[in-house]
């Protein structure tokens, strides 16, 4: 009896709308104000179905891990950990007791991939079977997408410009004049805490997959999800510029202009002209 009074709360709170923010930014630099903005509605419950469907590992109930993650006690901190609690203290000097659980670094991973995959499928339209997880013999983005440069024209139309129109209708009418012949990347990560040192190992993933895909330097997508305290994601949409391909493809592949592993600054650097932004 009490399991069946408890379900209907259960269910409720789980199927309760979640709105989720988003904004795109071309390029790079995150102190670039935004071109586009919106949001987007899920569930607890629809995210454990994604999570359970599309995510790259098996993590189960991942809606009520991001429930926990983004909204429970502080930025850092979980759950008390049991047995450090007491006025005896048996820890020896330098070490410090741990009192709290962290969030698992892979289940926060795995909560970006999924929130960027229903946004991919309620903001653009993307079939989730348009989706494919991606590995390689070295660094490689999270997934690559079968998608026509035509959605994200349409995005650029249609939803909340944070930057002047005419500059948005431009990508959107260059977007509608290019056509790619193989899946955009996209490397998607996820954070609880500020700060933008997943920013280069984004890079370096996308940069990877332009040197093996040479047809797609210059495209890709990087998805920096902020979990906690505001769930947003943050979208920069790597697009060349019709004059800079050829450059592109030189720069990448040239060691003594462009380091394997540059920073984000010798990316910008050499790169980050060439893109729209």
């Amino acid at each position: 009896m009490l399991s069946q009074s408890l379900n209907p709360i259960l269910s409720g709170w789980l199927n309760r709308p979640r709105e989720i923010e988003w904004c795109i930014t071309m390029g790079l630099d995150g102190k670039r104000r935004p071109n586009i903005k919106g949001t987007f509605l899920t569930s607890l419950a629809y995210i454990d179905d994604q999570g359970d469907k599309w995510g790259d590992t098996y993590v189960m109930i991942v809606g009520q891990h991001y429930e926990d993650y983004a909204h429970w006690n502080s930025v850092s901190t979980l759950l008390p950990i049991g047995g450090t609690h007491g006025t005896r203290n048996f820890v020896p000097s330098p070490f410090s007791k741990r009192n709290n659980k962290g969030a698992a670094p892979g289940v926060t991973g795995l909560i970006g991939e999924v929130l960027t995959t229903v946004f991919l499928q309620n903001v653009i339209n993307l079939n989730p079977f348009d989706m494919a997880h991606i590995m390689g013999d070295r660094k490689a983005p999270d997934f690559c997408l079968d998608i026509e440069p035509r959605l994200l024209s349409n995005l650029f139309r249609t939803s909340t410009p944070e930057r002047a129109r005419s500059e948005n209708e431009a990508i959107a009418g260059y977007l509608d004049s290019i056509v790619w012949d193989q899946p955009l990347p996209l490397e998607c990560k996820s954070r609880r805490e500020k700060g933008d040192r997943q920013v280069r190992n984004a890079m370096l993933q996308i940069l990877e997959y332009w040197r093996r895909v040479p047809t797609m330097a210059g495209y890709g997508i990087f998805a920096q999800v902020d979990v906690n305290p505001i769930t947003k994601l943050r979208i920069h949409l790597l697009i060349p510029k019709t004059t800079e391909l050829d450059n592109i493809r030189r720069i990448i592949n040239d060691l003594d202009i462009l380091p394997e592993e540059p920073t984000v600054k010798e990316f910008n650097w050499q790169i980050g002209g060439k893109l729209f932004g």
